[in-house]
């Protein structure tokens, strides 16, 4: 693990990328996230790995379940023991859709989000009021310090690694003198914990996809709000290729964006 980090911290320092719209990333932080959206059944918590990609000026904070569904086959075809065979269509778990950019620089922050077309939702980059504290802990051999915040409704903890310079870390928590490996808020109702770290691969790059559609976080809260209340009229006012589509069944967008008695962001 040592030997892993000076790699990473000799990299960071070698390097010298200029802004672009993609970039390489140069480190991989992998997550355990934890989030009780149901305040009423405290015994079902949603959880999923989550990944981090990092860049000289960009990182990307996404599903790592979702990597791994969309590189394994779909479907599989078995012997049926009667001369015949059968088409198995696996049923993947659903995960979570959405991919956080982090521009600190620029203090830009993009949240990609796929709503039959794809979204590049512009928002305000975080302004965190962190209270940095003297305990530390060690998390998997990385020294880590404490500090705290007020995020988005939620009071936060989290732990940075200062030997690790990247102000970032996972989901919108950003802006401590080094990587957040761990952050949890007080009622440990969203938890972010360190799963592992690593050297990016080549294929770990950070790019808005160019089809994705500028808009505000206003007018996507309208467009989930028209789909989930009126997924005809959504679709009426949003063809694809230049295809109007009709839904068979209007009530699975409905359930499909139901909205959580208890989601990660209580305040705006």
């Amino acid at each position: 693990m040592k030997k892993s980090i000076l790699i990473i911290i000799t990299i960071f320092i070698s390097l010298n990328l200029k802004a672009q719209k993609g970039e390489q990333a140069l480190v991989t932080v992998f997550y355990k996230f934890n989030h009780l959206k149901d305040s009423l059944n405290k015994s079902n918590m949603y959880k999923e790995r989550m990944v981090l990609w990092i860049g000289k000026n960009a990182s990307v904070y996404k599903s790592y379940d979702k990597i791994v569904n969309d590189s394994v086959k779909k479907t599989s075809v078995q012997d049926d023991g009667k001369g015949g065979y059968v088409v198995n269509t696996s049923n993947r778990k659903k995960t979570i859709e959405n991919q956080i950019f982090k521009y600190p620089a620029d203090r830009k922050l993009v949240v990609f989000e796929k709503l039959i077309k794809s979204y590049a939702i512009n928002e305000d980059y975080p302004n965190m009021d962190w209270k940095i504290g003297s305990d530390t802990m060690s998390i998997s051999g990385i020294k880590c310090q404490k500090a705290q915040t007020t995020f988005k409704g939620r009071n936060y903890t989290a732990w940075f690694a200062p030997d690790l310079p990247y102000n970032t870390g996972p989901w919108k928590l950003c802006d401590l003198p080094g990587l957040i490996l761990q952050a949890y808020d007080d009622k440990h109702e969203v938890e972010f914990m360190f799963d592992g770290l690593k050297p990016a691969i080549s294929t770990e790059t950070i790019n808005i996809p160019g089809i994705a559609i500028a808009t505000s976080p206003a007018d996507y809260k309208r467009l989930v709000e028209l789909l989930r209340n009126d997924p005809n009229a959504f679709f009426a006012q949003n063809e694809v290729n230049g295809v109007r589509l009709v839904p068979s069944k209007p009530e699975v967008f409905k359930n499909a964006y139901k909205t959580e008695n208890n989601p990660i962001e209580l305040q705006p």
